[in-house]
């Protein structure tokens, strides 16, 4: 299905090298949509529209001069609200011969905000079109779903009366499948230095940066961290447009995920429901921030479940050693970790008791061979060992420069890298004689 919407973006005029940004939530329409971007031999970046003006993407959109854009035409979905004004009914961009399975899909835009976009591609699902893991939901939870579903009926019929941009009629997923006897799978030739994905950080600082990946460094990260669990289902709910969802290892090893389905904002929150989800599917690990490892703890503690992981794999916030009770309870192991977007991940460690005495803030070891770690004060210099100050890093996998970002007529490309190379992550933490890095 991939090759099928790669074959309708080359249709559309998406011509190699082109970004392409999507705003699909993690859902089966969001794997096509990413991995047919990647066959066409477009660029991916992710469509993040957390401000109610837009002004987040249309900065992400300027930057990356992104021509397209992909969003879902499910009621509350922020990219729909901020692209409504620029659709009209006669703006449909269907490949020849091909309206009558891909009407009102594709829309030809003309954007001041963001002139490089020239068509947007409007994702549908029916109810016909309702997935495993969503019949799995309404089983579990079936008064919560009705009333959800009850609440984005009243909103989509209040959606069709005052706003007529969007009157798609079919789903998506099923357009591409009637597709089946009326076009071919297409993928794109490409090198290894060719650019497939623009990972956006976090933007802690500000709007969000670009990160530059090509197609072997998308390999070199997902062999790095792919090969020793390819063969064990697990559960990894982060979004697939950040670089701790971006399915790297599912590319270079043909990992297994299971993946919650997010398409109709009907998603599991709880900690019930999580673990729920794992015993369901039989995960054999657990990808889950700190917080959410936290939250299973206090649920499970008294009254252990049956089912266990062999490890539970978290990162991204800072480590608490109350994690450490997971151990036992819920997992055989746990992982922690330390990395950004703009290297991967750097540092990884390993708890096997509860009682571990690493304490807070334990953030692993360095993680390969190349990756240097350094401690330093506001002078620059390294820091003796357990002292506090801002972690630097050094590594093959570290980008040089932001995507879209002069040296010359910016300050961020300062800030990116010292006058030797190391990378300033902006984070304050401690390194140990013994190898340990501490991130708070």
């Amino acid at each position: 299905m991939a090759g099928k919407f790669a074959h309708l973006l080359r249709e559309w005029g998406f011509k190699k090298g082109e970004v392409i940004a999507n705003g699909l939530p993690n859902s089966p329409e969001r794997v096509v949509t990413d991995f047919g971007i990647i066959m066409a031999g477009c660029v991916l970046v992710n469509c993040q529209t957390i401000e109610t003006d837009g002004s987040d993407f249309w900065h992400t959109a300027r930057i990356s001069h992104c021509t397209g854009v992909i969003f879902s035409a499910r009621p509350n979905n922020a990219p729909k609200k901020i692209f409504s004004n620029y659709l009209s009914l006669n703006q449909t961009s269907s490949p020849p011969n091909k309206t009558a399975i891909l009407a009102d899909i594709a829309h030809d835009v003309t954007i001041p905000n963001a002139p490089t976009i020239r068509k947007v591609i409007i994702c549908d699902r029916k109810s016909s079109s309702m997935t495993k893991l969503e019949e799995k939901q309404q089983e579990h939870h079936p008064q919560r779903e009705v009333h959800e579903n009850e609440q984005e009926l009243r909103q989509q019929q209040a959606d069709e009366k005052s706003v007529n941009h969007f009157p798609t009629n079919q789903s998506f997923l099923e357009a591409l499948k009637l597709l089946r006897d009326e076009t071919g799978c297409y993928q794109s030739e490409c090198e290894p230095s060719d650019l497939v994905v623009l990972l956006c950080t976090s933007g802690s600082t500000g709007f969000n940066k670009l990160v530059p990946r090509t197609h072997q460094e998308i390999l070199d990260a997902g062999r790095s961290i792919g090969k020793q669990g390819r063969d064990l289902l697990q559960l990894n709910n982060r979004p697939l447009g950040w670089l701790g969802g971006f399915p790297s290892d599912f590319i270079a090893c043909g990992s297994c995920r299971v993946l919650q389905d997010a398409f109709n904002n009907q998603t599991i929150e709880t900690p019930k429901q999580i673990w729920d989800l794992v015993s369901t599917t039989q995960c054999q690990g657990v990808a889950l921030m700190p917080n959410d490892v936290i939250r299973l703890v206090d649920e499970y503690e008294r009254n252990p479940p049956e089912h266990k992981v062999m490890y539970i794999a978290t990162g991204g916030e800072t480590v608490r050693q109350d994690l450490y009770k997971a151990v036992g309870l819920l997992c055989h192991f746990l992982v922690v970790s330390y990395g950004c977007s703009e290297g991967g991940l750097f540092t990884v460690g390993v708890i096997k008791e509860p009682n571990c005495d690493f304490g807070d803030f334990f953030s692993g070891t360095i993680y390969r061979n190349d990756i240097h770690i350094k401690v330093v004060g506001e002078d620059g210099n390294a820091l003796d060992p357990g002292e506090d100050g801002e972690i630097y890093v050094k590594c093959d996998q570290i980008i040089k420069e932001y995507y879209n970002v002069e040296a010359s007529s910016s300050n961020l490309q300062p800030r990116l890298l010292t006058d030797d190379g190391w990378f300033r992550t902006g984070d304050r933490g401690k390194l140990l004689s013994d190898g340990r890095l501490y991130c708070y």
